[in-house]
């Protein structure tokens, strides 16, 4: 009978053999988006459809924000291992700094950094009332 010394031994090794598992197969850190047409897609499903005119995406592929024809605005951001779609109401609180923009709701928050400030200032000429 093997001895409780080695029986660690192998459940640490087992353990550390998962964690390099997991690391190698890209099971860490947030998901990203592969691209504005992946976000489209997602918000294309929220409830009562979402024409996308317009889509911002985070220079990391961490969230996305989007503006349908009719002037809504829904954020596409990681809930767990996937990508949801939640459309914004005027309780959304929208603040910028520099190049990010940060968006809270009741129980989330995303933030969105792009590259140029050119990206943000279309956004930010909307109406968010």
């Amino acid at each position: 009978m093997l001895g409780t010394p080695i029986i660690l031994a192998l459940a640490g090794v087992g353990v550390c053999l998962l964690i390099i598992l997991a690391l190698r197969y890209g099971f860490t850190g947030v998901p990203r988006l592969e691209g504005n047409a992946e976000a489209v897609a997602i918000a294309n499903g929220l409830a009562g459809g979402f024409d996308v005119q317009s889509c911002i995406m985070d220079r990391n592929g961490h969230c996305a924000l989007l503006i349908d024809t009719q002037g809504r605005r829904a954020v596409v951001m990681p809930h767990g291992a996937h990508f949801v779609a939640r459309l914004l109401g005027n309780e959304a609180l929208v603040t910028r700094q520099g190049k990010t923009l940060s968006i809270q709701g009741e129980g989330w928050r995303a933030q969105l950094a792009t590259e140029s400030d050119n990206e943000l200032d279309k956004v930010c000429a909307i109406s968010w009332d």
